[in-house]
């Protein structure tokens, strides 16, 4: 990751944001919005949190790599070419003559290592996981209101929990969704101001009272 990230700062084609961002909802929704401008950059979150689990992350969330078509170009190549060639060995005809064969090995030299192969250990089972405790977690419903610019607006929340812990909480992103339309503001503002709300009400640490 550190050489792509290197290769996106060099080409300007990347953004970093420093600011303590959720993974839950702002992530996500931060790189749905970037990737619709015209202007489109990768995102490189370097604090990203958890606000359910009130956790930070040491490792950095890279987000958008494919940005836009200089980037696709700089990982990849360029489309255009890359679609040519793709098209030439889905339409490869028999070869006519000496010259056609050596041009038919060509194109089959690159794409011999495009096929899998069977191998005794992969790099991917380095660490082997045989038993897996499956833990089902629990779910409820409960309503809040919040009052925003001298209005009251009614939304539910969605609580997950084992036993009697609380292992995520997240407000119905429809009624965030229509609660924004109304108040013509930015979703990713009344996400903020729900999950503020919802702090407010509930601490992670009590028990649910069902």
């Amino acid at each position: 990751m550190k050489e792509i990230i290197k290769e996106l700062k060099e080409h300007g084609l990347l953004r970093v944001i420093e600011d303590e961002v959720d993974i839950d909802l702002e992530i996500p929704h931060i790189a749905y919005v970037e990737i619709k401008k015209e202007d489109s950059k990768a995102l490189l979150f370097t604090n990203p949190v958890s606000k359910r689990l009130n956790k930070k992350f040491d490792i950095p969330v890279l987000m958008n790599v494919f940005c836009c078509p200089k980037a696709v170009e700089l990982f990849i190549g360029k489309a255009d070419e890359i679609a040519d060639e793709i098209e030439s060995l889905l339409k490869m005809k028999p070869p006519e003559g000496f010259m056609g064969k050596i041009d038919m090995f060509k194109k089959l030299w690159k794409i011999k290592n495009t096929f899998p192969k069977k191998v005794k250990k992969a790099e991917c089972q380095d660490v082997i996981i045989k038993e897996i405790d499956r833990i089902k977690a629990e779910r409820i419903e409960k309503t809040y209101f919040i009052n925003i610019n001298g209005k009251e607006f009614k939304f539910n929340v969605k609580i997950s929990h084992i036993d009697d812990k609380i292992i995520n909480i997240k407000p119905e992103y429809e009624d965030a969704k229509k609660i924004a339309e109304e108040l013509k503001i930015p979703l990713r503002k009344v996400l903020k101001m729900l999950d503020n709300e919802i702090s407010k009400s509930n601490d992670n640490n009590k028990r649910i009272m069902k």
